[in-house]
């Protein structure tokens, strides 16, 4: 059954300085000052297939707000990469890969280190991406790789992020009927779409995880309720924060 899991408080209390990567804050601001830049951003990370991008559009559309999609800045960090390729190195190791050795050779886990890692490492550019939209009105981050222990140092309030999480239900479905160029070039099609949902269940494992740990709100994603009624369990969250906007 699809619950929503998480907050008893408004504001952070921030852990020990060893949840944080510190790579990833790299950008020229300190981690306070960046709390403070970034206020206005309301995040919504999660596993694969959870529909974050439909949710965050839903409300982006009743809300007026800005959207900043993971997802689409892939092309932008990929050729970011390329200037500082040794700050990349999970990134620069996939992208050197063949399709087999990507989709079909390695193992579920395997895959699901590397994109962790992959992903951490594009955090920065995430941040730097942030910083130079405009910061007087609301902003809504979505996408996968926005993992709770990356995000939590910079919210001001556990309302201004949450972590939608899909079932092993849905990720088989949405995998099985997404169009996908892994299926047209891997040697083994069948193989590498189950070594995907594989690895997606080991994300949302682990994004579930960090968010429990971190006292997050994680919501979990099935076929119970459709789209709108997910987004609106999301503008709920962010209720507190969204007076300002819209």
């Amino acid at each position: 059954m699809s619950h929503l899991v998480g907050i008893t408080e408004k504001e952070v209390n921030l852990p020990g300085q060893e949840l944080i990567p510190t790579d990833c804050y790299s950008v020229e601001a300190g981690l306070a000052d960046l709390r403070q830049r970034l206020s206005h951003v309301l995040w919504i990370g999660g596993s694969t297939c959870a529909g974050k991008s439909s949710v965050a559009d839903v409300i982006a559309s009743k809300y007026g707000l800005a959207v900043y999609h993971y997802d689409r800045r892939e092309p932008d960090h990929t050729a970011r990469r390329s200037m500082s390729p040794g700050k990349f190195p999970a990134l620069t190791s996939f992208l050197s890969m063949s399709m087999d050795e990507r989709w079909v050779l390695r193992s579920p886990d395997a895959m699901a280190q590397n994109v962790v890692a992959s992903w951490t490492e594009r955090f920065p550019l995430v941040i730097e991406d942030l910083l130079v939209m405009p910061g007087d009105s609301r902003i809504l981050a979505e996408g996968p790789g926005l993992f709770p222990q990356l995000v939590f140092p910079l919210l001001s309030s556990l309302y201004q992020a949450i972590w939608l999480i899909a079932s092993k239900e849905v990720i088989q479905a949405v995998r099985i009927r997404r169009p996908s160029v892994i299926r047209r070039e891997t040697s083994d099609p069948d193989r590498a779409v189950e070594n995907i949902i594989n690895r997606d269940m080991h994300l949302a494992k682990y994004n579930r995880q960090q968010a429990a740990e971190l006292g997050l709100a994680a919501y979990e994603v099935d076929w119970s309720k459709p789209i709108d009624e997910v987004a609106t369990i999301v503008e709920n969250h962010f209720s507190p924060l969204l007076s300002d906007a819209g």
